[in-house]
């Protein structure tokens, strides 16, 4: 069984009163062990902070304070599925890291189309961001298809936000390929206005429109037949040079776990730098 987010002030007896809650009633289900925190949506939001508290966390990225970890494990739970959210210094980019013979033959190809996201067709292009996602994520440990209205429910407000110049796609021969679906990092705004709905809000989030500094990769598919083709690294070098030339500083990752080797040789080659460390929490019951 699972539980999505646990949550409470520095106090023992209050873990303890919670967790124990989410035991008992796990066990009532027959389940043999607890495991969180987990967020099984389009969001994918996963895991328990214990490294990079004073990173300031991106859009999308989960963060907790230092003292849930040290609750969870002094009420007898276990790390396991390390992830890491990673930052990549844009600004200071080297695109030659993106460039070798097979970029070179994917970006010459005559079939292949680059196009970026269009707010009057958001709809129909996040159905295809969603099949892509589910064929190139499918042998993904813990990855759960989504329909596409599921997908849908999680994107709808995205237009409010979105930067159509570095949210692109690619398609083959007019069959959509491959996406790298990237937004601004609203956080900042957010933490100014303390997450409240102020009149100052329009304004403030006009001028984040006007100049974004932080954005966040939130995942980038390529469909398998065109795998090993180097169309995930063109993909990368049209959108890292999309956000360079928007102003963009830094881009966030919203985690990749250690069993997850390509995406991890990938951010190790475009020099991104490990900003935070979660694990999942199990206990057995």
């Amino acid at each position: 069984g699972i539980f999505w987010f646990f949550d409470c002030e520095d106090n023992l007896d209050t873990a303890k009163a919670l967790l124990t809650a989410a035991e008992n009633y796990q066990r009532e289900k027959g389940m043999t062990q607890i495991l969180g925190n987990f967020n099984l949506t389009a969001m994918q939001q996963m895991g328990v902070m214990v490294e990079g508290f004073e990173k300031q966390p991106y859009i999308d990225q989960l963060y907790t304070p230092a003292h849930i970890y040290q609750l969870l494990e002094k009420c007898g739970y276990n790390r396991t599925f390390p992830t890491t959210t990673f930052e990549l210094d844009i600004k200071n980019f080297d695109f030659s890291c993106l460039e070798d013979e097979k970029v070179k033959s994917v970006r010459n190809d005559p079939d292949l189309s680059w196009k970026t996201i269009d707010k009057k067709h958001m709809k129909e292009q996040m159905k295809f961001a969603c099949d892509l996602l589910n064929s190139s994520f499918k042998n993904n440990p813990m990855f759960v298809p989504l329909t596409h209205e599921e997908f849908l429910f999680q994107a709808k407000d995205m237009s409010l936000i979105i930067d159509e110049k570095i949210t692109s796609y690619v398609t083959h021969k007019g069959k959509p390929v491959g996406i790298v679906i990237i937004i601004p990092d609203l956080n900042p705004v957010m933490k100014e206005v303390r997450s409240r709905l102020t009149f100052s809000l329009p304004i403030k989030l006009w001028k984040f429109k006007k100049k974004p500094k932080r954005c966040l990769l939130i995942f980038a598919s390529v469909d398998p037949s065109q795998h090993s083709k180097g169309l995930s690294l063109v993909m990368l070098y049209e959108a890292f040079k999309n956000m360079r030339d928007r102003g963009y500083e830094t881009m966030g990752v919203t985690w990749v776990s250690d069993e997850n080797k390509a995406p991890l040789a990938m951010v190790k080659r475009v020099g991104a730098k490990p900003y935070h460390r979660l694990y999942l929490y199990k206990k057995d019951l």
